[in-house]
């Protein structure tokens, strides 16, 4: 699987990490449009204010994307809000780039698992 971060630093620490999963983590330095079009089986979004994220995610499908938020400021209605809009998980920064490899990998299971059985219907 390809995971796209959206941040300005390119987190080799949690690509390597999550490279022991078989995670493929591409760093993009800003939002583009061909992280909609590709075939990103997530999208990890990376901000250091609260506008910065709110703006980004009010203006994508979060939900189609499995967007996870990466962000130092988060509060009980920040969580709400992004949860609101569709993303998947929401990891503090700093972060231990192993712990959140993990985390990672277990969403991506969960995702793969709930396509599986979405299509069974």
């Amino acid at each position: 699987m390809r995971i796209a971060i959206v941040d300005t630093t390119p987190h080799e620490e949690l690509k390597e990490a999550l490279d022991t999963y078989g995670i493929t983590l591409e760093h993009k330095d800003g939002w583009s449009e061909d992280i909609c079009t590709s075939r990103y089986g997530m999208v990890i979004l990376c901000s250091s204010g609260k506008e910065q994220i709110s703006d980004s995610i009010k203006n994508k499908n979060l939900s189609a994307l499995n967007t996870v938020i990466m962000s130092e400021y988060i509060d009980s209605r920040f969580i709400n809000s992004c949860r609101n809009y569709g993303c998947k998980d929401i990891i503090r920064v700093p972060y231990n780039p192993q712990a959140a490899a993990n985390r990672l990998f277990t969403l991506v299971e969960s995702i793969k698992n709930s396509h599986a059985y979405g299509s069974l219907s």
